[in-house]
């Protein structure tokens, strides 16, 4: 039997593009870089984001914390490509509600940030992409 077939599609097409997620520790520092074009974390492929969380798990309430996750494609400027997710209450989880579709295709030439509203703002984020 074809994969297509079973699924009711056609023969020798997967429909889903492998995903993965990077967690990133939010640091003491702002802006918190994830993959820099040039640098020492280039991007390794060519992606595109499809979610973006984040969680406050530092034990305490952290006032009006916020994170943003930020692209910087073809040396164009850093520019949003989600909305601030507010993460001030403690063992809160925020999930983007936008997602810019001409800032969620990243190249090997690009770049990502997470940018905070406070440098002590702490969390993890959850950058969820797949291989393009």
């Amino acid at each position: 039997m074809a994969y297509g077939d079973m699924f009711g599609g056609i023969d020798n097409v997967i429909y889903a593009a492998p995903s993965f997620v990077r967690s990133v520790a939010l640091g003491a520092a702002t802006p918190v870089a994830i993959w820099t074009a040039g640098g020492a974390l280039p991007v390794p492929a060519l992606i595109r984001i499809i979610d973006f969380s984040a969680h406050n798990n530092s034990g305490a309430a952290q006032g009006a914390a916020t994170v943003t996750l930020q692209s910087n494609i073809a040396l164009g400027g850093w520019i949003a490509v989600t909305d601030a997710l507010a993460i001030a209450l403690n063992d809160s989880i925020a999930r983007c509600t936008t997602i810019d579709p001409a800032q969620q295709d990243i190249g090997v030439a690009d770049s990502i940030q997470l940018v905070k509203n406070a440098a002590g703002d702490a969390g993890i984020a959850y950058i969820t992409m797949h291989l393009r």
